[in-house]
């Protein structure tokens, strides 16, 4: 029996049969083997590269389904967002418009007009007081030398209540001016004599207190004890040129009344306001007062069908979404939406005809 041995992948015999028909049949057997191997090879190749073809198939379609969900929570996130920005500006910003409007209404430009006469007082004489508390002592000693007046005498006493009593003529003419033209009254230069000769008098007394003369110190000296006289008269013509501003004012001239808004309904029930941001974006000027001044009853029944209608265009625009979304995105309770969702429309029934004499049951129909 011939002998094979392995040369370049194949068995070659190492000696040759006698006749050439079997040296034939054993070479084509050979190469057969050789061609089986070889697409054995093949197959294993191929299989083995469609397995990682398979599995980056699948790996792709992986991270598309996630890329798809996260696109999808990003939506509701951004829906989400935007309801929460039409709510706010439905709400704060509606609130804002009636502010701005209310403000500019001839009742507030009153009261803003009033609070500026009467912070002017409340600070004007304060500051009036303190410097009538600086030239009560120039005062004193002026009158306690002009009259000779002897220390710790009645009279030395009685002295120190000079500037105090100036000083409130001067207030009381300030607060009767301030008083009656608020009030549609008016003052004469009579009232003005009198408060201008008590501050006259104020800084006269001061001067004489200081022993003033005519000489660059004295002048200065003189100046120095003016001070608080000075100062009182500064502010005192200061309230008056104010007052006079706001007794000039026309707070009502060009400005519509609160009556004229049409607000009535929103300020007498504050509790509608929420109903009507939700429900049209907050058009408040079509709110009666009738719509307003009903029972609690009728207030829950505004706000729940705002929250009917909230709920519903939230289905309507987002069919695909749950219940837990719709909640998200309209910012109410899992509850509620679920309670306020329009129902679906009922799965068409398909009749079957009936089999072997009985009828099944129809396709689609609710087990």
């Amino acid at each position: 029996m011939s002998g094979y041995r392995q040369r370049r992948g194949l068995l070659v015999p190492t000696s040759l049969p006698d006749d050439a028909d079997a040296l034939d049949t054993r070479l084509h057997g050979e190469r057969a083997l050789a061609d089986v191997r070889r697409h054995d090879d093949l197959a294993r190749r191929t299989s083995t590269l469609d397995h990682r073809i398979a599995l980056d198939d699948l790996a792709e379609r992986k991270r598309a389904a996630a890329r798809v969900r996260r696109e999808r929570a990003q939506d509701v996130s951004d829906a989400s967002e935007l309801s929460r920005l039409y709510r706010k500006a439905s709400r704060a910003g509606t609130r804002a418009m009636l502010r701005s409007q209310i403000e500019a209404s001839a009742e507030i430009r009153a009261l803003r007009v009033a609070s500026v006469r009467r912070w002017t007082l409340r600070i004007g004489v304060p500051i009036l007081g303190a410097f009538a508390a600086w030239s009560t002592a120039g005062v004193q000693l002026g009158v306690a030398r002009t009259l000779g007046l002897s220390a710790s005498s009645a009279g030395w006493w009685a002295a120190w209540a000079v500037e105090p009593a100036l000083m409130t003529i001067v207030v009381l003419t300030i607060v009767v001016r301030a008083v009656l033209q608020s009030s549609g009254g008016h003052t004469d230069g009579r009232l003005t004599s009198v408060e201008w000769a008590a501050l006259a008098t104020s800084v006269a007394l001061n001067l004489a207190g200081g022993g003033v003369s005519l000489s660059g110190s004295g002048v200065v000296a003189g100046v120095a004890h003016s001070v608080g006289p000075l100062g009182a008269a500064l502010t005192a013509y200061l309230i008056g040129v104010i007052d006079g501003y706001v007794s000039a004012a026309r707070p009502m001239e060009g400005a519509p009344t609160l009556a004229s808004l049409g607000l009535a309904g929103v300020l007498t029930d504050p509790a509608q306001v929420p109903a009507q941001a939700l429900s049209d974006g907050g058009t408040y000027g079509q709110v009666t007062p009738d719509s307003c001044h009903g029972n609690h009853s009728g207030n829950q029944g505004a706000a729940r069908s705002g929250n009917v209608e909230i709920v519903q265009r939230a289905a309507a625009g987002n069919p695909e979404a749950s219940i837990s979304e719709l909640a998200t995105l309209t910012g109410l309770s899992r509850a509620t939406v679920r309670k306020y969702l329009p129902p679906a429309p009922p799965e068409t029934a398909t009749p079957v005809a009936p089999v072997n004499g009985q009828r099944p049951s129809l396709v689609g129909a609710d087990t």
